[in-house]
């Protein structure tokens, strides 16, 4: 599947694609969305899409998708081992999750749109960072076992229902998860209107966090299908090194990590000083130049409004959701005269080294499965970022 025709359904998910602001007074269709009652959404769905409302169509449609995904899924569960109809439908599996967390997404922006923050944010941070460190604890017990099932070269069988468990398991916590990046916006959003800048470092950190939890739980949800496919003999020329050099491999291994410093302090960095930085993307754009095009995106400090110009050479990081409003943690080093901005001190985004030395975590080999429908880190870059905040 050629990544071009991918890369724009890739998350962050664009929350201005789909406005179901309309569905207030919906709960009978919010609730056939939620528990996936396909014949519900139908029936309901076509009631609403009389009316002409483009919101309901586009809920609709996703669903569609989604119901699509799910009987694929159903097949592979029956033992069904067609390679033409696995491969065919790809993207379908990449999508499923996705579509679900989309629509969950906008389900809990409704829920609590009008929720008053300023009485229970402690209690909304607390119960959405519960369901944050479960769901990555769980994240992180599945994919050991996985990786154990190999290593004792258990059956077929036995790792291909460990697969089933772990796509099944993800499904399951989409909700939940749905609802607890929706509360970290909602308290953000609320510190940042009151101008309560002392938390906002920690909180946008949490949002980056949160949402790169998201991308491998989506990862994982392709992963796990992908690694399926290729027990039952599926060629889908895929990595096969979480098989064949699992006994030379450790279970993870640590991504580079620099200084942490504030916006501010950039300037006195040396030249090649390796530094992280957090702070809100306020401009995204594409710059041609001699050297070739790059993605200039410029990062703002919400404490002290220092800002800093980012260079990411050759990659268009706008058509993986990165866009203004997002929170954004990343890595790179300090370049005061770069090629691609002359005159000005910049940071290059770090790339991490998938391909080289990263590639020995068990982990890292399992996770890249889901390339190139869906990518864990895209480009490769040593960054995190959040869905995009209301300015």
């Amino acid at each position: 599947m050629p990544t071009n025709t991918i890369k724009t359904i890739d998350l962050p998910i664009d929350l201005s694609k789909i406005q179901l602001d309309a569905l207030d007074g919906s709960l009978k269709l919010k609730k056939a969305v939620a528990s996936l009652d396909w014949e519900k959404i139908k029936e309901l769905s076509n009631s609403y899409l009389r009316t002409g409302n483009l919101s309901l169509r586009k809920l609709y449609q996703s669903c569609e998708r989604l119901r699509q995904a799910d009987r694929t899924i159903e097949k592979i569960k029956s033992g069904h081992r067609a390679q033409k109809a696995i491969k065919s439908n790809e993207l379908l599996l990449t999508n499923a999750i996705a579509f679900r967390l989309q629509a969950e997404i906008e389900l809990q922006k409704i829920a609590i749109k009008n929720t008053e923050v300023t009485k229970n944010s402690g209690e909304m941070v607390q119960i959405a960072s519960a369901a944050m460190n479960k769901i990555n604890s769980l994240l992180d017990e599945y994919q050991i076992q996985l990786y154990t099932l190999i290593l004792q070269k258990k059956t077929q069988q036995e790792i291909s229902q460990k697969c089933l468990e772990f796509s099944d398991f993800i499904e399951s916590f989409v909700p939940e998860l749905a609802q607890a990046q929706v509360k970290f916006v909602k308290v953000f959003e609320y510190f940042k209107a009151k101008g309560i800048s002392g938390n906002l470092r920690k909180l946008g950190f949490v949002l980056t966090q949160i949402n790169q939890l998201t991308r491998e739980c989506l990862a994982s949800y392709v992963a796990s299908h992908m690694l399926m496919f290729q027990l039952v003999g599926v060629n889908l020329k895929k990595d096969a090194s979480v098989f064949k050099k699992i006994n030379f491999m450790p279970y993870d291994i640590d991504f580079p990590d620099g200084k942490n410093v504030s916006i501010s302090q950039v300037e006195k960095m040396p030249e090649g000083k390796f530094v992280e930085l957090q702070g809100v993307v306020e401009q995204v754009k594409m710059v041609d130049t001699e050297q070739g095009s790059y993605s200039q995106v410029i990062v703002k400090d919400l404490k002290d409004k220092n800002q800093v110009e980012v260079v990411m050479p050759f990659v268009n990081i706008q058509i993986y959701g990165l866009q203004k409003g997002c929170y954004c943690n990343l890595n790179g080093e300090v370049r005061h005269n770069s090629s691609f901005s002359k005159g000005k001190t910049v940071v290059h985004i770090d790339k991490l080294r998938l391909n080289t030395s990263l590639e020995k975590a068990w982990r890292v080999s399992f996770l890249n499965l889901a390339a190139p429908n869906y990518f864990c880190w895209p480009k490769n870059l040593n960054m995190a970022w959040s869905i995009a905040i209301n300015q």
